[in-house]
C-alpha cells in the first residue's frame, strides 16, 4: 500500500512539472508569435518594441557601473574620476583619509535621468565602516550626476566620505 501511494504521488509530481513545463513554453511560443504580428504588420504597434538606448543612456549605465564597483571594492582613486564639480574642478577629497574606510554594500535604490537625459538621480544605500572602529555606519546617497558635453563623460557632484 505504501509502496502503491509512494508512486502514485511520484506520477503525480512529474505530470505537475510537465504541465507547468508544457504551459511555460506555450506562453514563452505566444510570445514570440505575437512579436512576430506585431513587427511585421503595423507601425502602429512599433512603439511597444524596445527601441535601442541613446549613446548618453548607455554611458551613465556605464558610468554608474563602474563607479559603483569601484566604491564597493575600495577603489577610492578610480572612484574619484568619477567625482567633479560642475565647475569642472576635480574633486580635493584626501585619499589617505577615504583610504581609512570599507565599504559593506552598495544598494542601488533608484535610478533616474532628467533634463533630457542630460541629469542623472541615483539614490543608493551604503554600509560603510571606519577600519579603525569597525561600526558600521549607513548612508542613504542622494547622487546627482551630470553629462560633459566636452569629454562625453558622466560627472559625479559629490562623494560621499565627503563631510
Amino acid at each position: 500500500m505504501n509502496r502503491t501511494l509512494h508512486i502514485l504521488s511520484k506520477l503525480v509530481f512529474c505530470l505537475l512539472v510537465g504541465y507547468l513545463l508544457s504551459s511555460c513554453s506555450s506562453v514563452s511560443h505566444l510570445t514570440e508569435m505575437a512579436r512576430a504580428e506585431v513587427s511585421v504588420h503595423s507601425d502602429s504597434f512599433k512603439i511597444l518594441i524596445p527601441r535601442k538606448k541613446d549613446s548618453r543612456v548607455l554611458l551613465f549605465e556605464a558610468g554608474t557601473t563602474g563607479y559603483a564597483k569601484n566604491v564597493r571594492y575600495g577603489y577610492f582613486q578610480e572612484a574619484l574620476k568619477s567625482v567633479r564639480k560642475r565647475s569642472g574642478n576635480p574633486s580635493d577629497l584626501s585619499l589617505e583619509r577615504m583610504n581609512s574606510y570599507r565599504v559593506h554594500t552598495y544598494e542601488v535604490l533608484s535610478s533616474l535621468l532628467v533634463d533630457n537625459g542630460r541629469e542623472g538621480l541615483v539614490t543608493v544605500k551604503i554600509d560603510y565602516y571606519s577600519i579603525d572602529t569597525g561600526i558600521i555606519k549607513t548612508v542613504i546617497d542622494r547622487q546627482k550626476w551630470w553629462f560633459g558635453d566636452t569629454t562625453q563623460t558622466w560627472y559625479l557632484e559629490h562623494f560621499f566620505l565627503a563631510d
